[in-house]
């Protein structure tokens, strides 16, 4: 089974605003799998401490494209171009890309 995407009409909304303000030649919606955050500092005698951080995992953004990157590598999914920056974990089905609190979210499906 293909990895989907859907867009919820808020983030259709949100995401053709953003595009349109986007300064870049083609310009494609983003997504992406985040992984943890470590930091790496020293305790008072000299001992190394992590602080790992656990952000959302996933993130939607907009960004600029080469020009040498064929049509073909792109999804086109309600009129947007889109990078599915990931290797689907198995039986990882899709996502959907919602907005809450006025920002873009990413959920698995």
């Amino acid at each position: 089974m293909p990895f989907r995407v859907h867009i919820e009409e808020g983030a259709k909304l949100l995401l053709r605003k953003r595009l349109a303000d986007f300064d870049a030649p083609r310009p494609v919606v983003w997504i992406e799998r985040v992984g943890a955050v470590g930091e790496l500092h020293r305790d008072p005698e000299g001992k190394a401490v992590w602080s790992i951080h656990h952000p959302h995992p996933w993130n939607v953004t907009i960004c600029g494209v080469q020009e040498d990157i064929p049509e073909s590598e792109f999804l086109h999914i309600d009129g947007f171009r889109i990078v599915v920056a990931l290797v689907p974990w198995p039986g990882e089905a899709g996502v959907r890309v919602s907005v809450r609190d006025g920002t873009l979210q990413v959920d698995p499906l």
